[in-house]
Order: C-alpha cells, then structure tokens, then sequence
C-alpha cells in the first residue's frame, strides 16, 4: 500500500513529527511530495492541512490497519521542492522553530488557504434596456 509522510502546517512542539497516511487509490496517480493535503487528524478526525514530504510503499498488514488515509489533495501543484523540504529539518534545528513555522517561512500563507474571502458581482441592471 502506498503511504505519505506529512507535516502538518499548524503544530506545536509535542506534535511536531511526520505522520504517515495512506493514500487512496483514486489519489495514487496525482500524489506528489511537496503538495498540500488534507488529512484526518486527532481523535475527532478533525481535518488539518499537511505537506508531503515522503512517499513509501509499505507491505506490513499491522502498519495497513493503523493507518488513516488523506482526504484530499488541496492544489496538484507541489508549493514545496525537494530542496525546501530538506531545508525544513536545517531551520528546525537551528532556529529551534517547529515544522509548521518553517513551511510558513517557505510558502506563502495564502497558498492552500481555501478561506480566504471572495467577492462575486451581480449586476441588477436589465441588460434589454
């Protein structure tokens, strides 16, 4: 089964460590390290947004059954390249930062922001007259 690391983008200390995910089939063919995902998290499955980081194929059943699966992929443009993701574990060491500071740093915050507010015109006129 294939299966993603993720960092989650807002983590504190405790929490800061890859996650591993499994990654549905329909997801198979588009999963990328470097992309935004939405992955089910914590007791309440409360969905939270990660990057990839890693990609493995594992084969232990017990491993298969522990695993969660990502919900989706927020944008199938990567927002980080291999390089920026090898940069994250150097600005957590030396900054003492957790990861989900460093890929704030890395990516803007309006990337795989999907709350942002949107304005949308109506025009009322008749279009006849």
């Amino acid at each position: 089964m294939l299966t993603a690391k993720v960092l989650l983008r807002e983590s504190v200390k405790q929490l800061d460590k890859p996650f591993s995910y499994g990654v549905p089939d329909a997801l198979r063919s588009r999963i990328k390290c470097g992309q935004y995902v939405n992955v089910p998290f914590g007791r309440g499955n409360h969905f939270k947004l990660a990057v990839v980081i890693d990609i493995t194929d594992i084969t232990d059943e017990k491993e298969i059954s522990k695993l969660k699966f990502i919900q989706n992929i927020v944008d199938d443009d990567p927002v980080l390249s291999s390089e920026q993701i090898k940069l994250i574990d150097f600005l957590k060491s030396h900054y003492l930062c957790t990861s989900g500071d460093a890929i704030s740093l890395l990516v803007p915050s309006l990337v795989g922001n999907r709350n942002c507010r949107q304005l949308r015109y109506l025009s009322l006129a008749d279009k006849n007259k």
